[in-house]
């Protein structure tokens, strides 16, 4: 499916303990009213400014929305001036002109929904869900009521306010409806709580499509995690039903969160007084809480973006459009071709003797003309910090970096080349809050740097990833990377980086993390002593990984839809399974060294697919290959040996292929099969294990 990106920038409610952001420009002079007092900064540049002040003539606090266009706060503040219901954020102001554009909202104070289900335990007792539900369901029936579609209802936009009130925030994603609904040639949407008919153009978007998103969220807090993005879903993903996952929930929490998530519209409550009746049983259980987060895994702090896309025919949704796999990168855009005789006019301004040179010439030959760049925060450079370098320089200058500690969050938006600027001697970047850089242009690199994200000032607040690849083709080599909270990287948004020789370490989350259709390759790097797992590729990523060493960390997953190449790697030391393939993953995990894992050397379950050729398994503390949940994984050609268990277990509808394999001296039997499993046997050579080497129970 051809979707195009465009961030609109999700995941920023109203509240007082949203996501880190990075700090963008301070708002010019005269933007707001002297009176209010600025007290935090967050934002970027595709989203505006987000600023947490107070009045100083009446005491109260805001929230204020910046937007570097007038049509945007237009927009979102029609909508909210027709809106009064406290499960919706209160207008309080608002001006939309070219040189000053911005809402004045209600400060929610509260995390938003996904901070607070985390610090729950990363899912919600069956009461305090249904509760969040009934009150969250009222604000949506208010935008309904009032003849608006909210169309982007996700943890982020739902803040967390006082006495645990859900309060709904962000409308920039909002319509208003026409008697059918929304029909538009495009949508905003966020993968796993956008509606399928958001991305098709053959339903219209309404009321259903929040209550989607509604299930979306319940499933969220029900599960541990959303569900599959509705493409995956009408692609063939399996989703594992509200009703079949573990923990004491009622059942007509789980069948209402079921229906909501439906794909066909039709076959949706219409309304959210429809649903709100299915709710109304779910409140009079009040089960036990519901323990810890049923995922076995490391919870991922990644909020999801919101991007516009193309809607298209439903019957243009294939197997084909995730991809071959290969890791491949797309045609890489065009860099912006500079006007040859455009810069020979700004090398005269610059030349020339005039007053008028100083003033306006200078500005424009650092942006299209001067290359290289010294930052030297003792004023020996050009500039004092990256950030001020790459606001000053053009589309491909070098930025090289002096040594010393910068404390300061970097966006890199267009090609740009950051460097050490003394070989062996990395400059640091470590923020006080906030990812160390967040690179979403195209062409440019990182090298020779020392990266590190700090855990921020609350201990509850999400995790942090360090480096940050959103959207971009990027090359990363040769830097130390690590984050007290999060990943150490997080690509994400379909890009296409190349990550290689770095060394990623004692970061308190995933060494790496792949995620929402991105690709790329990362090659040669060490990873060592992550906290969460070594490498994590998800939401239907393609990358290539190769030649990468991962010690003393969690395993390698695959989950999502997840598919691209593992080949050449070594896994040693593992604290779980060395490689975890759930949730219909299809990787090609090739010629790799797995040694030493805790558990399983390679764990397929939840209808994980993938092929695993030629791997050496060796000592794993379970069985060495494990499929299970009706996984379907080809498993030839590979040496499995010294398990603790089994060299090979394939229960519980497992399937796929096992075939050329050599399985030796493991403390269970060779290949151990269950009674219900699907799995085709051909020619593998067991010995040393166990008798019977080959025990299957399907045929006793």
């Amino acid at each position: 499916m051809a979707i195009s990106k465009q961030s609109t920038g999700a995941a920023t409610g109203e509240g007082a303990g949203n996501a880190p952001r990075v700090p963008p420009s301070v708002p010019p002079a005269g933007v707001l009213p002297d009176r209010y007092r600025v007290e935090r900064r967050s934002g970027s540049k595709s989203i505006g400014t987000r600023l947490v002040a107070t009045d100083s003539e009446t005491g109260e606090r805001f929230f204020i929305k910046c937007a570097p266009t007038p049509d945007a706060i237009r927009h979102e503040a029609e909508i909210l001036s027709a809106l009064d219901h406290p499960g919706v954020v209160r207008l309080k102001n608002w001006r939309a002109e070219p040189e000053a554009a911005f809402l004045v909202l209600d400060l929610v104070d509260g995390p938003d929904l996904e901070a607070f289900i985390a610090r729950h335990g990363g899912r919600l007792a069956a009461t305090a869900l249904a509760e969040l539900l009934s009150k969250l369901a009222d604000g949506v029936a208010a935008i309904h009521a009032g003849n608006f579609v909210h169309r982007d209802l996700k943890p982020a936009n739902i803040v967390v306010g006082k006495d645990d009130a859900p309060v709904i925030v962000d409308f920039g994603a909002a319509a208003a409806m026409a008697e059918r609904g929304v029909a538009s040639s495009t949508s905003l949407v966020t993968d796993g709580y956008a509606a399928p008919e958001q991305y098709l153009s053959d339903e219209p978007e309404g009321p259903w499509t929040d209550i989607y998103a509604l299930g979306a969220v319940a499933y969220r807090a029900l599960t541990g995690r959303p569900p599959p993005p509705a493409p995956a879903r009408l692609n063939g993903k399996a989703m594992v039903p509200a009703a079949d996952a573990p923990g004491n929930y009622p059942e007509a929490l789980r069948r209402a969160i079921d229906w909501a998530l439906a794909l066909a519209p039709g076959d949706r409550p219409r309304t959210v007084a429809e649903w709100r009746k299915a709710l109304d049983p779910a409140f009079t259980v009040a089960p036990d809480p519901p323990g810890p987060p049923a995922t076995g895994g490391t919870v991922i702090d990644d909020y999801p973006p919101t991007v516009r896309v193309e809607r298209i025919p439903g019957d243009h949704i294939t197997r084909s459009a995730s991809g071959d796999g290969s890791g491949a990168k797309p045609p890489s855009q065009r860099r912006r071709s500079v006007n040859v005789g455009a810069v020979m006019l700004l090398v005269g301004i610059v030349g020339g003797a005039l007053a008028a040179t100083a003033w306006f010439g200078w500005p424009l030959y650092e942006r299209y003309v001067k290359t290289d760049w010294i930052v030297d925060p003792e004023g020996g450079g050009d500039a004092l910090t990256i950030t001020d370098a790459l606001s000053r320089a053009g589309d491909g200058a070098t930025i090289a970096i002096r040594p010393g500690l910068y404390a300061e969050s970097v966006v890199i938006d267009r090609p740009a080349h950051l460097t050490a600027a003394v070989a062996g001697e990395a400059p640091v970047i470590a923020p006080a809050g906030g990812p160390c850089l967040i690179v979403t242009g195209d062409g440019g690199s990182v090298s020779g740097l020392r990266l590190h994200a700090s855990a921020g000032g609350d201990p509850a607040s999400p995790a942090i990833p360090c480096l940050v690849i959103a959207g971009g083709i990027v090359s990363v080599n040769g830097n130390r990377i690590s984050s007290a909270s999060g990943p150490a990287i997080l690509v994400r948004d379909g890009a296409y980086p190349e990550i290689r020789d770095n060394t990623i370490e004692d970061s308190a989350g995933p060494g790496i993390v792949v995620t929402s259709g991105a690709g790329g390759a990362i090659t040669a790097n060490t990873i060592s002593n992550a906290g969460g797992s070594g490498l994590i590729v998800r939401g239907g990523a393609t990358p290539k990984i190769t030649g990468n060493t991962i010690e003393s960390s969690g395993g390698v997953v695959f989950a999502e839809g997840a598919r691209g190449i593992f080949s050449g790697n070594r896994i040693v030391s593992s604290r779980t399974s060395a490689i975890e393939v759930p949730t219909g993953a299809d990787p090609e995990v090739i010629e790799n060294s797995i040694e030493d894992s805790a558990e399983a050397g390679i764990f397929v379950h939840d209808f994980g697919r993938g092929r695993y050729e030629g791997n050496t398994i060796v000592g794993s503390g379970l069985s060495g290959v494990v499929a299970t949940s009706g996984a379907t994984p080809v498993v030839v050609g590979n040496v499995i040996r010294e398990s603790a268990e089994h060299g090979i277990l394939v229960i519980d509808r497992g399937g796929g292929l096992l075939d050329l394999n050599t399985v030796s001296d493991n403390g269970g039997h060779g290949i151990a099969i269950g009674r219900d499993a699907e799995i085709e046997l051909g020619e593998n050579r067991l010995e040393g294990n166990t008798e019977p080497q080959l025990l299957d129970s399907r045929n006793p």
